[in-house]
């Protein structure tokens, strides 16, 4: 199998990098492993889970890094490129079902990583979300909400941030209740975007605040919506 390097599977290093930084996660559940994402969770202040659909994935990342937990997620005819609205009611209802059973630590500081298969992604972070007080999500640009049916995440109770970019986004959702504010967060995140624009030559990324939240910081910049 050959998988290339490609900078836009590494768009949501600096928001996950920040997020880890500021709210030091006790287990982190990955949905959908890989060179790039995987790496940054093995952490030893931390346990995790990873969760994947694709055997050679699975091969692959297992080979790189033995001592993480990776689990398969048989999710049948479904493919990289389907849709959620491609799904049938009971593929949706078998994908909420996994992920309900998906054993979770009680662990007070969760931090949930949904880059899975695009089609269910909207329905792991529906059915985990009270589980946990952290979600990232890669693949959030404006062009793709509808197409991902990202618009339908429940986020009640939560603040979102997203890390924008040139191409493919990365949000994040804190419970209102323990989000530390945007001028933390962003602290935060300027080493780890000098770092990747300066690896990747890849400049013009920003985080920027959802206009819904409930905390805003008063030294915040314009939000998105």
């Amino acid at each position: 199998m050959k998988i290339e390097s490609n900078w836009i599977w590494a768009s949501h290093r600096p928001l996950v990098l920040a997020v880890i930084d500021v709210y030091r996660p006790s287990f982190v559940l990955e949905l959908g492993i890989g060179d790039f994402s995987t790496p940054l969770f093995q952490n030893k202040e931390f346990d995790y889970l990873g969760v994947e659909s694709d055997p050679e994935w699975i091969e692959r990342i297992s080979e790189k890094y033995p001592y993480a937990e990776i689990i398969r997620h048989d999710i049948g005819r479904i493919k990289r490129g389907t849709l959620y609205d491609e799904l049938t009611p009971g593929e949706i209802a078998a994908a909420a079902e996994y992920y309900q059973n998906i054993s979770i630590p009680d662990d007070f500081s969760k931090l949930l990583f949904s880059d899975q298969d695009a089609s269910t992604r909207v329905i792991s972070i529906n059915v985990l979300r009270d589980k946990f007080g952290m979600i990232l999500y890669h693949d959030c640009e404006p062009a793709v909400i509808s197409t991902y049916r990202l618009d339908l995440i429940n986020r009640t109770g939560f603040n979102r941030y997203y890390l924008k970019t040139p191409l493919a986004w990365t949000g994040f959702m804190i419970r209102a209740s323990e989000d530390l504010g945007f001028e933390a967060l962003n602290t935060a995140i300027i080493p780890h975007i000098d770092q990747f624009t300066e690896e990747y030559g890849i400049s013009g990324l920003e985080l920027i605040p959802d206009s819904g939240n409930t905390r805003l910081n008063r030294t915040q910049p314009a939000t998105y919506s």
